[in-house]
């Protein structure tokens, strides 16, 4: 399973969006371990045990990063 998926699917973390498939648009990149990483080809296993930010990470409160 994708990292994107369990995000969006199994946690309902929807910033980060399904795009090109292959890490190259940027539309699904989250932070794991303070460096950006496609999660739409970033496996579950590889993220475990991980520091792991998405967009609603970097909310203050109900206003969202404008990144």
């Amino acid at each position: 399973m994708s990292l994107l998926s369990l995000l969006r699917d199994g946690l309902g973390l929807t910033g980060a969006h399904y795009g090109c498939g292959h890490g190259a648009c940027g539309a699904c990149y989250v932070v794991i371990d303070r460096r950006p990483v496609p999660a739409c080809v970033t496996s579950v296993e590889h993220a475990v045990g991980k520091e792991i930010v998405t967009i609603e990470g970097l909310a203050q409160g109900d206003v969202l990063h404008p990144v």
